[in-house]
């Protein structure tokens, strides 16, 4: 059954929007970084490749396509921010780790 034109469109379509999202020389690192939630200062120590700066810079984009989420644990005195991965976080990883088995 041959694929139509139009349906191969929208699948790069979606597949340029997930690389665009990913894109960044953190990002698949913290992706993977994030099998279980974390403080900033936490992944600080599990990426000592990169800096506040580019750690705060890529969370963000990550929370803005939806991959990576921000919770305030208020309960805790003082209160911290834990960061964790969203259910398309949790697919885009699984893929990640599927393709790092590859080479």
């Amino acid at each position: 059954m041959a694929i139509s034109r139009k349906k191969t469109c929208e699948q790069l379509s979606k597949l340029e929007k997930i690389l665009i999202s990913i894109d960044g020389r953190y990002t698949p690192v913290l992706i993977l970084a994030l099998e279980e939630n974390h403080r900033f200062s936490d992944l600080l120590r599990r990426l000592p490749d990169t800096n506040k700066q580019s750690l705060s810079t890529t969370l963000k984009q990550l929370m803005k396509y939806d991959i990576v989420f921000r919770n305030v644990i208020k309960e805790s005195a003082p209160q911290h921010i834990e960061y964790g991965l969203t259910e398309k976080g949790k697919k885009i990883r699984g893929i990640l780790l599927q393709m790092s088995e590859i080479m």
